[in-house]
């Protein structure tokens, strides 16, 4: 194991003594994917690992144009460049962790394995947070994480390895839509991280009640407007009970206009719309979502309200 050896002299008229001590070495996390350890401190040198985002190594000290030598938990030494890693001081090792989850999840081109590594971070340090607020942002990290990689899954319920693997182990979290042939991330699973999250972490829970709203449900509703209707009210409607001046308000209520105007050209016989057979089930969700949009903070409330019982008028 990499340690620092910190040489003291202490000097007299009658002689010289030499005091050695060892200091725990400098931990470093890497900041990239795929980062290669290399046998010398040049970019031609021969590899000796590979090291996924997030590998934590000891520094032993030694640096060379750039290059900081470091040994890995297995025991493997080797130099890496000085910007593919960053110090993890104790005091602020979440901290930094964190800072990096964020930068790294800000990547919208990152190939598909770049992904799974990040979200391996992610759930590898989410026990390691301490707050309330961290222990949400943690949780808002990883659904997050999880969403890139399905967004880069090749299509098909089996993709091949190493997706099938991680697919396996992720099916709390996400399901397979087969109308589209991909996966997205269950909205149930969504909702119960809003919960757990509402009281003490709120900003982060409006968050998660937004990935909510804009993830959307595996199953179709095939045509059945009770289907569209209790979507919307169990998430764009949910949204707005709880966040009624949130900073996604803007963005709901115009879902909400388009929602009704759809729903609206639903309701024809053309569609198999029987106002008697079906509204008795549709008028308890639209009064819900009406009563959410007169709890909003938005200039165009009543127009939206007003839009709603357009949608209303058709059920008497």
């Amino acid at each position: 194991m990499c340690v620092r050896r910190l040489s003291f002299a202490f000097l007299s008229p009658l002689l010289v003594t030499f005091v050695h001590s060892t200091a725990s070495a400098q931990t470093l996390i890497t900041t990239s994917s795929s980062v290669r350890l290399r046998a010398a401190a040049a970019a031609d040198a021969r590899v000796v690992a590979e090291l996924p985002l997030g590998t934590e190594v000891s520094a032993c000290g030694a640096v060379t144009n750039g290059w900081r030598e470091v040994e890995t938990a297995a025991g493997i030494r080797g130099w890496i460049h000085g910007g593919l890693v960053e110090d993890l001081a104790p005091p602020s090792r979440v901290d930094t962790i964190e800072r990096l989850i964020r930068k790294r999840l800000s990547r919208k081109a990152d190939p598909p394995a770049a992904r799974l590594e990040l979200a391996a971070l992610v759930e590898r340090v989410m026990s390691e947070a301490a707050t309330p607020q961290q222990k949400a942002r943690m949780e808002l990290a990883r659904l997050r994480a999880v969403g890139g990689v399905i967004e880069a899954l090749p299509v098909g319920a089996r993709p091949g390895e190493p997706f099938d693997a991680w697919i396996d182990a992720h099916q709390a979290l996400i399901e397979y839509h087969h109308v589209t042939g991909r996966y997205i991330l269950r909205t149930d699973a969504v909702l119960k991280a809003h919960a757990r999250h509402e009281r003490s972490a709120a900003t982060v829970a409006e968050e998660l009640m937004w990935l909510a709203v804009t993830n959307g449900f595996a199953g179709e509703c095939e045509g059945i407007l009770r289907c569209y209707i209790g979507r919307t009210d169990a998430t764009e409607g949910d949204y707005l009970r709880a966040y009624p001046e949130g900073r996604h308000v803007d963005a709901v209520i115009r879902r909400l206009q388009d929602r009704a105007n759809w729903w609206l050209s639903r309701m024809t016989p053309v569609y198999g719309f029987e106002a008697a057979l079906q509204c008795g089930e549709l008028s308890p969700m639209i009064e819900n979502l009406k009563f959410a949009v007169a709890t909003a903070s938005h200039p165009d409330r009543n127009g939206t309200i007003a839009r709603l019982d357009e949608v209303a008028r058709r059920c008497r």
